[in-house]
């Protein structure tokens, strides 16, 4: 039965999380075991004749990160969503921009995802009427980076058939402005589900949630 090959890493760093070694010179892995940690010399002789070193240079090697709250296959799914992020979208006049030439989804919404108006310059959300200004014949839908409010535009609401007489579902609200109007905010998933439904979480979703967490070094998540 042949075994995997056992690779030696070296790096400016690493670090061990063991108290009692709390950094060490080297580590070497086969497969997905990690065989020995410490000097240079001692991984060496535990990897054995022909192990293959990697110098990763002023790299930092860690355990991976345990991620206790993150909503994997969420991640997965909100991909293909507007990066409406905060480190990526500063106001909301880039976010009006980013709406403004974007490219429906196959169902035709334009659906964004990521934004927060406690982390944005403006320290606002955007209202129904400025987001039917930016695409007033597009269904627009924004999600709050918490998941738990969203924003749209007119269009949406025509197609939900939604309108300001519309009672509010239970455990949700269609925010209304003092003009007894939609303001465009919706409050909570019972409300929120009305105007869009969530998109379907599959296995492939949950891959590309794996993916996107692995890029960062997070290794494990819980949700």
């Amino acid at each position: 039965m042949m075994t995997s090959p056992v690779t030696v890493f070296t790096a400016k760093k690493i670090i061990t999380m063991n108290p009692a070694q709390p950094q060490a010179e080297a580590v070497a892995v086969r497969g997905d075991k990690i065989l020995a940690v410490g000097s240079l010399a001692e991984v060496r002789q535990a990897a054995g004749e022909g192990a293959r070193t990697v110098n990763l240079g002023s790299s930092v090697i860690a355990p991976g990160f345990i991620e206790t709250h993150s909503h994997l296959q969420v991640y997965g799914t909100v991909a293909a969503f507007l990066d409406l992020y905060p480190w990526t979208t500063r106001n909301l006049e880039t976010m009006y921009a980013k709406i403004r030439t974007a490219q429906p989804l196959q169902n035709g919404w334009i659906v964004g995802w990521g934004f927060d108006p406690w982390l944005y310059e403006d320290g606002r959300f955007p209202t129904r009427q400025e987001l039917d200004q930016v695409r007033p014949d597009t269904p627009v839908y924004i999600y709050n980076m918490s998941g738990h409010l969203a924003y749209a535009n007119s269009k949406a609401f025509e197609i939900a058939g939604i309108t300001k007489d519309t009672p509010n579902p239970q455990g949700g609200q269609y925010e209304k402005g003092e003009d007894g109007e939609l303001n465009g905010r919706i409050l909570a998933h019972a409300a929120m589900f009305t105007v869009l439904a969530p998109p379907p979480i599959d296995q492939q979703a949950a891959y590309l949630g794996a993916r996107e967490h692995t890029k960062v070094g997070i290794t494990t998540v819980a949700e």
